[in-house]
């Protein structure tokens, strides 16, 4: 038992208290917080989230497939019209969404090994990025969604008139990333670059 009490006191470690640990009135934090909230150190990610969008995200539209087939889909041959100019040659009838996202590439090995794919000759690495997008993105994207990057105005980084499409982007993986209670604070999607017409 003394031996336990040892090995506790050994390692546990001190440090100097900050301004997390305490409110002060004079701490410039304090005013991010509002009165009555549980104020123990915790952050809103939701709005960290937010103000890292502003500061570096892009406007982008979520091509949200609305599950029904375009009148150009060919029930027989299961294929669509390549050049149609309603759906773009995907067969599905889509609605466009203007939203703040941040794109960025997936580095980490244990991240990007589960998103090899495997292939008649072997198994090979894809090049795969992550669109990052704000909890306020309801309902949550799907797999047959793509996320269509346009040229924007370097003022206003609105997008111009008329739209000039730049990247199409398949969306694969869809995760919700969840804090205190399961609130969704933000989405990540996995994507790969692509034709609007692939399935």
């Amino acid at each position: 038992m003394a031996d336990d009490i040892v090995k506790r006191q050994r390692w546990h470690v001190q440090r100097t208290p900050s301004a997390v640990d305490t409110r002060q009135s004079g701490s410039t934090t304090s005013g991010l917080y509002h009165e009555g909230q549980d104020w123990s150190g915790d952050i809103n990610l939701r709005e960290e989230i937010a103000g890292i969008m502003k500061l570096r995200g892009r406007y982008v539209f979520l091509r949200r497939t609305q599950y029904r087939r375009c009148g150009c889909w060919n029930d027989t041959t299961k294929e669509s019209d390549q050049d149609c100019p309603y759906c773009t040659g995907t067969g599905w009838q889509y609605k466009d969404e203007l939203h703040l996202g941040r794109l960025a590439p997936v580095t980490r090995p244990i991240v990007a090994a589960h998103l090899e794919e495997r292939e008649a000759i072997g198994l090979i690495g894809t090049p795969e990025y992550i669109f990052w997008f704000g909890h306020d993105v309801e309902p949550a994207p799907s797999r047959r969604d793509l996320v269509i990057e346009v040229t924007t105005d370097e003022e206003t980084r609105m997008p111009v008139k008329a739209y000039n499409i730049e990247k199409i982007w398949n969306v694969g993986l869809v995760h919700p990333y969840r804090d205190r209670n399961g609130r969704i604070e933000y989405w990540a999607c996995w994507v790969k670059e692509g034709a609007a017409g692939k399935e």
